[in-house]
């Protein structure tokens, strides 16, 4: 598999991360390279650039974020002349972390999540009678029948749209019916 030649905008935890950066004001006869991923706190991984073909090739074991919480990480790319030793800053992009596949986490969208979480509501609904209720002072209201079941309509819509959407990404076409009268 060919290594690519621009910046990663994401990785997964699990995975070796890989590229290579070619700087026509730093050539790799002159210069060598290291890049930092780093969040908040620090460093969160390194890797010295190997000199391949005029490239810089930089390649992260899979290991290397497997402790690190999951969200945006920033990648740093460094350039020290061989003649001098001056560091410079070459490039900087931001760089999302997302769970590998071994992974528990819950990979379903806010919408589905919301949908669940109203439908397993309305299941239970059927044995609570009381809407609100009251005890020394302190008031509980809940969402009647009817307002949860047009807030899981509503959902159950977005959803809908959702799974279309991933439909057409995926090139599987929409499940939309499209009548004509000629």
């Amino acid at each position: 598999m060919a290594i690519s030649e621009s910046l990663p905008l994401e990785t997964t935890q699990g995975t070796v991360l890989e590229f290579k950066r070619k700087f026509s004001e730093f050539p790799v006869t002159e210069y060598t390279a290291i890049c930092f991923i780093v969040d908040a706190n620090g460093v969160v991984a390194q890797d010295p650039a190997s000199a391949v073909d005029g490239y810089f090739e930089f390649a992260f074991p899979a290991s290397a974020f497997d402790s690190h919480a999951l969200g945006t990480l920033f990648l740093e790319v460094q350039a020290t002349a061989l003649s001098d030793s001056k560091v410079y800053h070459v490039e900087r992009s931001s760089l999302t972390l997302k769970p590998g596949g071994a992974s528990n986490a819950d990979r379903r969208s806010h919408v589905k999540k919301v949908l669940d979480a109203l439908e397993a509501l309305l299941e239970g609904k059927a044995s609570q009678d009381q809407i609100s209720y009251s005890i020394r002072g302190r008031s509980l209201s809940r969402m009647t029948p009817s307002e949860l079941l047009e807030w899981r309509d509503k959902y159950k819509s977005e959803w809908a749209k959702e799974q279309r959407a991933d439909r057409i990404k995926a090139g599987l076409g929409s499940d939309a019916i499209i009548r004509v009268r000629f």
